[in-house]
């Protein structure tokens, strides 16, 4: 499970971009998802 606070962020860095708002639910879902994995996991 994602953390909440990573959630937060990631939609607050992706409503910058115009593009965010012309995805679908679902696609917005999977992006926040990418976005948090890609940003906000723990380096070994």
């Amino acid at each position: 499970m994602i953390p909440r606070h990573c959630l937060r962020k990631a939609i607050r860095v992706l409503m910058l971009s115009p593009l965010y708002f012309r995805l679908t639910v679902a696609a917005r879902q999977q992006l926040i998802k990418e976005f948090c994995q890609t940003y906000f996991t723990e380096s070994p």
